[in-house]
């Protein structure tokens, strides 16, 4: 007697191609002290998180080629107990849909450096985050889509991704391609988020920080620090 037994194929995973797609932005476009929310140039304290503040020079540097954000002990007496860098494109590239393509290496222990790629408008009614580290480690991510209903930011859409490696090891390729009618999330070119439905038809800009974990106190004394994030690219693409 004999048995044919049948293996199901694994799942065709899509992958991203930017074949009808243009490069409109690169990293060299922009200045890297340019910082989100900062549009009078003065130090941004977070509402949500009043013990950190960005806008200090030192927390954003290129180094090596690469773009370095760093969060830190903030030692200047009346301010946040923590710094952190982040850059922002709202002054180079704020734009209605896109390709947005980050390549980087986060810092470990997930949440405690909190490290997220996320794209907003000026007004916050909507937000994609599309890789942000809120885990207890960096083996695993969010991506959050976020709109304003009735005057409060609710979540639309949630995945936790799971790639089964520690990301802060090496580097890894992070896309999202927001379009009018959906959402796609890529991790090295592979598609690991949809969301499909209509999508507001306002500029938002791209944004890459890193941070601390919520309730952080620098007494509790839990973190060493400096740590970094080191970004190698950051490219926006035009669906033709």
């Amino acid at each position: 007697m004999c048995f044919n037994i049948f293996k199901p194929k694994p799942p065709i995973v899509p992958t991203m191609d930017l074949t009808n797609y243009t490069l409109v932005f690169d990293n060299g476009d922009f200045a890297y002290t340019e910082h989100y929310g900062d549009a009078t140039g003065t130090l941004v304290k977070d509402p949500g998180n009043e013990f950190i503040i960005w806008g200090k020079p030192e927390t954003v540097k290129k180094e090596n080629g690469y773009i370095v954000l760093l969060n830190d002990l903030n030692n200047i007496p009346g301010e946040p107990s923590i710094k952190a860098g982040e850059i922002a494109t709202y002054k180079s590239c704020l734009r209605v849909y896109g390709y947005y393509e980050v390549v980087c290496k986060v810092p470990p222990k997930g949440i405690d450096n909190w490290f997220c790629l996320w794209l907003e408008p000026m007004s916050w009614d909507f937000e994609i985050d599309f890789a942000e580290f809120m885990s207890k480690d960096s083996s695993e991510y969010i991506v959050t889509i976020h709109q304003r209903v009735n005057g409060v930011m609710q979540i639309m859409a949630q995945k936790v991704i799971q790639p089964g490696i520690d990301l802060s090891i090496d580097f890894h390729v992070y896309g999202c391609d927001w379009q009018a009618n959906y959402i796609r999330c890529y991790l090295d070119n592979k598609q690991v988020f949809e969301y499909l439905g209509a999508t507001p038809a306002i500029p938002m800009y791209l944004v890459c920080d890193i941070a601390v974990r919520p309730g952080y106190q620098a007494a509790e004394g839990i973190l060493t620090f400096p740590n970094e994030a080191l970004i190698k690219s950051v490219k926006i693409y035009s669906k033709n």
